[in-house]
């Protein structure tokens, strides 16, 4: 019996010990200082300061339920703040509404609950204080309108076109900044999160979620924009020696509109997972895997869709290389990266002659073209009755054809089927406005792996007709020539 009571009694002590360790908050946050600042340890050991929930170890009940228009001195609302808030600069002014219950004390003490909005007025200079280090949210996750509520006739904001908005890694605390004007929103809680446009989650394919944090973090954003991850492409090929690897193109909506989007490509070899950001903005983004170079192994070819200008709009393509776990770019056009930016010449020349004719020729391939076209009347080559005018003379010494630099199309075709692909491009051309479309310029790309070079080996052209009655019928025509005439 004595035996028995004492295990008894100190099988209690052991439980009131226990719970009294909990019962410190200090042991989920460091105990408040008199340094205006924390830190956190994150997954990729990186080290930031941030504005976390102050949990002092005190004697008091600390719960409580303040707006802030309740206190009429300045210091004593900045003061009440900071009990509850830690503070990463000097504050000039602030509003705020603090929702804390404690529930350190009773019989089973458990964590606190808080809710705690609010508007800092600080020097425009100190904003970028809190937010290093903090990951980025997506724009139209937080709505500021939810901190209206705290505007007085003393303390008011307005907001600007750009904002931008963050939230402490694996926390509840989020915050809008107005850099500009030095105002930081900010909302810490353990009973709130975001609503999420659920529309965007539906649009991608299903399934890929465990690469959705990882393509966040890529960007530095944090993992939280998840929802807004789509994977809209899969394939698989040997990029290398060893397994197959997984090819997954994602979008990314930061942007209110669904349109413009940042695009991510995720390859996946047995778990090693290399990501790169291809674009920053595009309408519409594909891949092929294909190998070009003969060396066994597929390059990744990209076609983003960036943007209109008339015509067939703006594009971009590039051609990327997985190299010592790398991804590697080989080959982009336009270039706009480097200093020496380009555009590949692919060789069309136009000259024009009476009865409205044009001859298109190739200078790489020996291909040339005639055709005939009426064009509208304002135009400076021809005149009423077809024929070219001293102005088209001029234009026939140079004869260049006006092609977007841009391909519409870039896809990998096996011309010679030998398994070595080459690449079919297409470009809109134009007579002399972008809107005086002309036709379409298509080539054969075949890259020289000694040279690291394109090389153009094969080309053609389709015109379009006078006048378009029959939209479908020119849709049949125009792709029957995009899928056949490289093989005739």
């Amino acid at each position: 019996m004595i035996r028995r009571n004492l295990i008894t009694s100190t099988f209690t002590f052991l439980l009131l010990l226990f719970l009294v360790s909990c019962s410190s908050n200090h042991i989920l946050f460091p105990e408040a200082s008199d340094e205006p600042e924390q830190t956190v340890n994150t997954e990729n050991s990186r080290t930031m300061r941030s504005p976390v929930v102050n949990l002092h170890r005190v004697e008091h009940d600390r719960s409580t339920d303040t707006w802030s228009a309740s206190l009429e001195d300045k210091t004593e609302k900045l003061a009440f703040l900071r009990e509850y808030l830690a503070i990463l600069s000097e504050v000039i002014d602030a509003e705020y509404h603090i929702v804390y219950h404690d529930n350190s004390g009773g019989m089973i003490p458990g964590p606190s609950d808080w809710d705690i909005r609010a508007v800092l007025k600080v020097a425009p200079e100190d904003v970028p204080l809190w937010t290093d280090g903090v990951n980025m949210l997506i724009s139209y996750q937080l709505d500021p309108s939810m901190w209206d509520d705290l505007k007085t006739a003393y303390f008011t904001w307005t907001e600007p076109e750009g904002i931008e908005c963050w939230k402490l890694p694996d926390s509840k605390i989020y915050m809008v900044t107005y850099i500009d004007s030095g105002i930081i929103l900010l909302r810490a809680s353990t009973v709130w999160i975001p609503e999420y446009n659920k529309e965007k989650d539906e649009k991608g394919m299903p399934g890929f979620n465990v690469y959705k944090p990882l393509v966040a973090e890529k960007l530095g954003y944090d993992k939280s924009i998840s929802p807004y991850i789509s994977a809209i492409q899969v394939e698989k090929g040997l990029l290398t020696a060893g397994s197959q690897a997984t090819v997954i193109l994602f979008e990314v909506y930061v942007n209110e509109s669904m349109l413009a989007n940042i695009l991510v490509l995720v390859i996946d070899i047995e778990g090693y997972v290399v990501i790169t950001v291809l674009v920053e903005e595009s309408y519409f983004s594909s891949f092929f895997l294909a190998d070009i170079d003969g060396d066994g192994y597929a390059e990744i070819l990209t076609r983003h869709d960036t943007g209109g200008n008339g015509g067939a709009g703006t594009h971009t393509t590039e051609i990327f290389k997985l190299s010592e776990s790398e991804l590697v770019k080989i080959f982009a056009n336009p270039c706009w990266e480097e200093y020496d930016c380009y555009a590949l010449d692919t060789g069309f020349k136009l000259t024009l002659s009476n009865g409205w004719n044009y001859t298109v020729d190739n200078i790489f391939t020996g291909f040339s073209i005639s055709f005939s076209r009426e064009i509208p009347e304002e135009n400076p080559y021809f005149d009423e009755k077809g024929r070219v005018s001293s102005y088209a003379k001029e234009f026939n010494r140079e004869g260049t054809l006006y092609a977007d630099p841009y391909f519409f199309i870039f896809e990998p075709v096996d011309v010679d089927n030998d398994g070595i692909f080459e690449i079919m491009t297409a470009q809109y051309t134009f007579l002399y406005g972008r809107s005086d479309d002309l036709g379409d310029a298509y080539t054969i790309l075949s890259w020289n792996a000694a040279s690291n070079e394109m090389e153009i080996i094969q080309a053609g052209y389709w015109s379009y007709p006078n006048d378009i009655d029959d939209w479908d019928s020119f849709r049949e025509q125009r792709q029957e020539y995009r899928d056949n005439w490289y093989r005739r």
